[in-house]
């Protein structure tokens, strides 16, 4: 019923025109050989099972969990079968795991093992509840903590196809930026995410590609960049100006799933995928109106989002779609 290209049938506001561009075509304006991995970044409440689904589907290379604190993981029954009902799948993600210490890190990858394809510390989360028990980006002030949790890590699983990543931000000094990767590298970590923005300046502050260049020709494990990508051409754009290996993608992702397929905005198709997903899996009305009104930002006019935001139950959410004739 949907038409990727189509207009509202609602008299208000026509329909942006939906572009594609071309990740060849890409390569050569940006004098890459290839194109760089694309990476779904790890995002608390967001990167739940059926967004995970989407985005693998419309180019996604690597999906990461949410990120998901260690000691709750190990603290009872009940947290385990919760966190894995939801946040661990059939998809097999990258664990993200926020831990102050090595041995609840360790402990929780060895509890996740067979559900996962392998397991990131979170380092840059710039939350006050998380920072003020010692995880995320608390612990960029000690370095030499994220370096103990690595090799822990690595001890216990000790299986070369299952890397232990690190997701960090930078830091207000380039020379300790890079001397904190490098310290990681000797640790025995087999990939680093690096976020280019400072804790200071949140998910929304200016970025610094030039740092992230940096930290690629002083390390010689695979990097990956995170930060101010809203399409396609900016990803491609990024992984020239920092050589990196792979690019990361959060808030792009939220508002248009199929950004690494090349779409400009959310295609009708995925949010086809989207409902159908999020159905079987039975999320709940808040999570499935807030992911919906996330992808149709850039799709529907003010009016209609407005309607569209008001609706107050999945029925009424699925009516409304389908009178936009988008399902």
């Amino acid at each position: 019923m949907g038409n990727d290209s189509a207009t509202s049938i609602l008299d208000f506001e026509p329909i942006s025109e939906l572009k594609l561009l071309d990740k060849l075509q890409l390569c050569r304006e940006f004098e890459l050989e290839r194109a760089p991995i694309f990476v779904a970044a790890p995002m608390v409440r967001y990167s739940n099972l059926p967004f995970r689904r989407v985005v693998k589907q419309f180019g996604a290379d690597i999906i990461y969990s949410p990120m998901i604190q260690a000691s709750s993981l190990l603290q009872s029954y009940r947290n385990r079968t919760l966190q894995w009902g939801w946040h661990l799948g059939d998809d097999q993600p990258v664990l993200q795991l926020a831990a102050s210490n090595g041995k609840d890190f360790a402990d929780a990858v060895e509890l996740a093992y067979d559900l996962t394809s392998g397991v990131d510390l979170n380092c840059g989360c710039p939350k006050q509840n998380v920072r003020k028990i010692g995880c995320g980006s608390a612990l960029l002030k000690h370095p030499e903590t994220i370096a103990d949790i690595v090799k822990q890590a690595k001890r216990r699983i000790q299986n070369e196809n299952y890397p232990v990543s690190v997701k960090l931000r930078i830091l207000n000094s380039t020379r300790d930026t890079v001397e904190m990767c490098r310290m990681l590298e000797h640790a025995g970590v087999d990939r680093i995410a690096i976020h280019i923005r400072t804790v200071e300046t949140g998910g929304t502050g200016p970025t610094v590609p030039e740092v992230g260049s940096l930290v690629k020709s002083s390390i010689n494990v695979p990097l990956y960049v995170n930060g101010g990508v809203r399409n396609l051409r900016q990803a491609f754009e990024l992984a020239k100006i920092t050589n990196a290996d792979g690019i990361m993608v959060a808030n792009g992702l939220l508002h248009n799933p199929a950004l690494f397929a090349g779409y400009d905005h959310t295609p009708y198709s995925c949010i086809q995928k989207f409902v159908d997903e999020a159905i079987l899996e039975g999320m709940g009305l808040d999570f499935f109106h807030q992911h919906l009104m996330f992808m149709l930002r850039y799709v529907l006019g003010k009016r209609e989002r407005q309607n569209f935001n008001n609706c107050a139950s999945i029925p009424h959410i699925l009516d409304n779609l389908n009178r936009l004739g988008i399902v």
